[in-house]
């Protein structure tokens, strides 16, 4: 959580995020009013955004790794066998 906090941080104070918005607001001549609700609304969405993505990948990775568990589980015993058997065969 804290390298989490440390990323989100340092993600903030990167200036590619407040250019795109200013130069916009500075050629359209939006004021400070609208040039700070459209910002709130562009870290909204971005933060929505970038939660959602995350939450859809825990959940792949968590069906991912129980199916990966459930069919280690399945093939070991037929693993054990066959080299079981291929061990006997050659001795």
């Amino acid at each position: 959580m804290i390298s989490a906090a440390v990323a989100a941080i340092l993600h903030t104070l990167v200036p590619d995020h407040e250019i795109p918005l200013a130069m916009i607001g500075r050629a359209n001549h939006w004021t400070l009013k609208r040039m700070v609700g459209v910002t709130l609304v562009a870290g909204i969405l971005h933060i929505s955004v970038s939660m959602g993505i995350g939450i859809v990948a825990l959940l792949v990775s968590v069906s991912i790794s129980q199916f990966i568990a459930n069919s280690a589980q399945q093939i070991s015993g037929f693993l054990l066998i066959a080299f079981g058997l291929v061990y006997a065969l050659l001795s």
